[in-house]
């Protein structure tokens, strides 16, 4: 019996039909990528507000807690406003614990780990206004429980964890002319310390100058939510803001410590060591020159040595309560009413 065999013609794709295949996804891809980026970015932004959101929250549970808002800083004392760093040649050192508002709140954000860690090698009254202790910076257990990355304090659509500059307190103090603005910084970072896109509102210069534009969260100053009432008001009162540290545009040099650096100012400052020659209208609040100017010491021992800044008023920030920077606008958590 004859074997019949079937053959089947096979055809392919042409080149021509294959390239356009090719263009087609790629014009879809293309559509897509920047689909994905906006919607990353949306969501970035909303975290970002909910951090806010949070750390507020956490401010009102610690007044629950302890019947007054944490201090903003412990800084130098019984003279809250000494002279710190070098100033005019000549050094003063460094009187407090430098312990930042974010620090103080790290229970109420579900750090506890990061707060018995930092407790466990620091006299028990370490984080009271009443006591004061050398600088965190100068405790092995609170640099280690400093290096904590705590996403709470980060806005994922900043760049706080690229800096390679970080500052780990702040405190100001009047001049003749005015007032400073003093900063210990390390640069390079040596021990990846956790940053902060995120500050307690101190005011126009905290308590150095015009102390009726302090803000809540000053050098050793607990307020009580329910002591607004008789001032602003807690509902027209700023609490909490976001910060992206020096930059108007471009990669972040500069980033803040959440241990030590959580209350900030509302003013614009031009440092010491910066470029004369930048126009003082760009200048941000503590951007380094390039040089030896823009880099900290090595570490000795168990403690952190820091660099200093010493600013002075330059700029008062006319741009609105809630600008980070002219270029990068910011948010602020509002004091709920009581």
């Amino acid at each position: 019996m004859p074997r019949v065999t079937l053959v089947r013609d096979r055809r392919g794709f042409t080149l021509i039909e294959l390239l356009v295949v090719i263009a087609i996804i790629a014009v879809l891809i293309g559509l897509l990528v920047p689909a994905v980026q906006k919607v990353r970015d949306a969501a970035a932004r909303i975290q970002c507000g909910n951090n806010l959101s949070q750390i507020g929250k956490a401010a009102q549970n610690y007044q629950s807690a302890k019947g007054t808002l944490p201090p903003g800083y412990l800084g130098p004392n019984p003279n809250l406003i000494a002279m710190q760093g070098t100033y005019n040649n000549q050094n003063y050192g460094y009187q407090g614990q430098y312990v930042g508002v974010l620090a103080q709140l790290l229970p109420y954000v579900e750090q506890d780990n990061a707060y018995q860690l930092m407790m466990s090698g620091v006299p028990p009254d370490y984080l009271t206004t009443a006591a004061t202790y050398s600088p965190w910076w100068t405790y092995p257990s609170a640099i280690q429980a400093a290096e904590t990355r705590i996403k709470t304090y980060l806005c994922p659509a900043a760049q706080a964890d690229a800096a390679p500059t970080v500052i780990l307190g702040l405190t100001t103090f009047p001049t003749a002319s005015g007032f400073n603005l003093e900063a210990p910084y390390v640069s390079p970072d040596p021990v990846g310390l956790g940053r902060s896109n995120y500050q307690g509102v101190g005011g126009y210069a905290g308590l150095a100058v015009a102390t009726q534009y302090a803000g809540l969260f000053t050098n050793r100053t607990p307020v009580s939510l329910t002591a607004l009432t008789g001032a602003d008001g807690s509902s027209n009162t700023l609490m909490f803001g976001e910060t992206v540290g020096d930059i108007d545009t471009g990669q972040q040099q500069i980033a803040y410590s959440w241990m030590g650096a959580g209350s900030g100012l509302w003013l614009r400052t031009h440092l010491s060591h910066e470029p004369p020659d930048r126009p003082a209208e760009t200048r941000g609040p503590g951007r380094p020159a390039s040089g030896p100017a823009g880099h900290g010491p090595p570490v000795s021992g168990p403690a952190l040595p820091p660099r200093h800044w010493t600013g002075s008023l330059h700029r008062f920030g006319t741009e609105g309560p809630c600008r980070a920077s002219r270029a990068r606008p910011s948010r602020c958590f509002l004091a709920p009413r009581c």
